[in-house]
């Protein structure tokens, strides 16, 4: 418990000025919505080529902002040496993510329905946030994250689906997920449904590079 707690202080304070931006950025661009007819005009736009093929637009996009530019931003500023085969793991692993966002966010569309009421977007967000995100979407991020960490060996990956990684640091993840998520997904489930991966893309971009210094194992793991 006494690790978990530190493990949460860190990454709290480590995220508590992302955290602050990526909500800026989400609520910019909702007010911008619904009160700038040039900016809806031009999303609108998006949802028009969104539709021609939900499933490969949000593959790339989130291939694009939460696998590739992330990694690219990490290699321009010497935190990881430049690796090809990470950036096409990137790429790879974040387009599988992105149809599967897609899949989950029509889900949650047929099981709530697309109002932007208040009383849906609360069901939306406890849902994706307590019961998606806690027992499926954060702990295979983590355990995926943790075999690039150590170079897609199998057998150091094994060592490392620990008793520590069930219950420090997935757990650790999962409350910085909530941090940037919760509020997030306020903003998300609040514009239409055909806008929600891309915003979603958007805050991943940053949310990404706050996992990578997450799910970076300690020097005494």
């Amino acid at each position: 418990m006494k690790a978990l707690l530190r493990e949460v202080k860190q990454a709290l304070k480590l995220n508590l000025k992302p955290g602050l931006v990526l909500q800026a950025v989400a609520i910019t661009l909702l007010l911008s919505y619904y009160n700038s007819s040039t900016v809806q005009q031009k999303l609108v736009a998006l949802t028009d080529l969104k539709a021609e093929n939900p499933y490969l637009f949000s593959g790339l996009s989130t291939a694009l902002f939460a696998g590739a530019l992330p990694y690219i931003i990490l290699a321009l500023s010497k935190r990881v040496v430049f690796n090809i085969n990470l950036l096409l793991f990137m790429f790879l692993f974040w387009f599988w993510k992105g149809t599967e966002i897609e899949l989950f966010y029509s889900f949650q569309a047929d099981l709530f329905g697309s109002s932007s009421e208040v009383s849906v977007i609360i069901k939306k967000v406890l849902f994706d946030q307590f019961v998606f995100s806690t027992f499926y979407a954060v702990p295979c991020i983590v355990i995926i994250y943790q075999w690039k960490d150590v170079n897609f060996s199998f057998r150091h990956w094994k060592e490392k689906l620990n008793k520590g990684l069930f219950i420090v640091r997935i757990p650790t993840v999962m409350v910085s997920n909530w941090l940037v998520w919760i509020p997030a997904c306020a903003v998300i489930y609040a514009m239409p449904d055909a806008l929600q991966v891309p915003l979603s893309n958007i805050i991943g971009c940053f949310y990404v590079l706050m996992i990578e210094v997450l799910c970076k194992p300690s020097p005494s793991a």
